[in-house]
């Protein structure tokens, strides 16, 4: 046999024995969220609550091996994706009708001259009608969202763009489609005063309404459900999203 097919074998071997070694899950399922995904700048909404107040997790609880976990966040025991599960029915936020397992970035607030984007690979095992993966939120003004993606039962994703900074008002832009359940990957930036989503490496960018142009934004990421409703916290899941990675950056 001669050097360059005994190599040719051993490599093969090599890739056999070895491949489970670098494809073994990252995420680790023994730990919080917190332990596997960097949450030391986020705050967490929660469909729970006492006196019809929302519950909130502050800053610096949800870090690390001993961060903040319950029924409702938690860590998937299998994969160890960091999963949110919103009830048919929880206390929700002064300003919403539904509820919401969501994180919340911690900042005073960015404008959109610069570069901003959230990435992030999800998958939602579980929805009844729609919910809102992501979210381009207001700092300041009026405190109402710039823009959402939302993900609907079949799989289709929708960027829905609010057309005044007073909300109420939406333009729905149709962002792409994916096998129900499956892992996808999305960016949502906002740079130079537009709006860009790629779902899978398809981009859509949209233009950020003018009236928008003195207002400073947060990056949301979870599990909106937009079909649940306010009352006492059930234990029944209506709507799980999983996130196998979040990262914001900001340029």
């Amino acid at each position: 046999m001669n050097i360059k097919k005994l190599f040719l074998i051993i490599a093969a071997l090599v890739i056999v024995f070895l491949k489970p070694l670098w494809e073994r899950p990252k995420l680790d399922p023994a730990l919080p969220p917190g332990g596997n995904f960097d949450l030391t700048n986020y705050t967490l909404q929660l469909p729970s609550g006492t006196n019809g107040k929302m519950q909130i997790i502050p800053v610096g609880e949800l870090a690390g091996k001993t961060g903040f976990t319950n029924q409702y966040f938690y860590t998937d025991k299998v994969d160890g994706a960091m999963t949110l599960m919103v009830p048919h029915q929880g206390v929700t936020s002064p300003n919403s009708t539904h509820c919401r397992t969501e994180l919340r970035e911690q900042t005073q607030g960015w404008r959109s001259e610069g570069n901003h984007s959230l990435t992030g690979e999800v998958a939602v095992p579980l929805v009844q009608e729609r919910t809102a993966l992501a979210q381009v939120y207001q700092a300041s003004g009026p405190r109402k969202p710039l823009c959402l993606l939302e993900y609907l039962a079949g799989g289709q994703l929708l960027l829905c763009v609010e057309k005044s900074p007073q909300g109420g008002s939406t333009t729905k832009h149709p962002v792409g489609q994916v096998d129900p359940g499956s892992k996808f990957n999305f960016v949502l930036s906002v740079s130079d005063n537009e709006l860009n989503i790629n779902i899978n490496g398809s981009n859509t960018t949209v233009s950020i309404p003018p009236s928008f142009s003195v207002s400073s934004y947060y990056f949301k990421a979870g599990n909106y459900d937009q079909t649940s409703v306010a009352g006492l916290p059930q234990e029944e899941a209506a709507t799980i999203v999983k996130y196998y990675k979040l990262n914001i950056k900001h340029e």
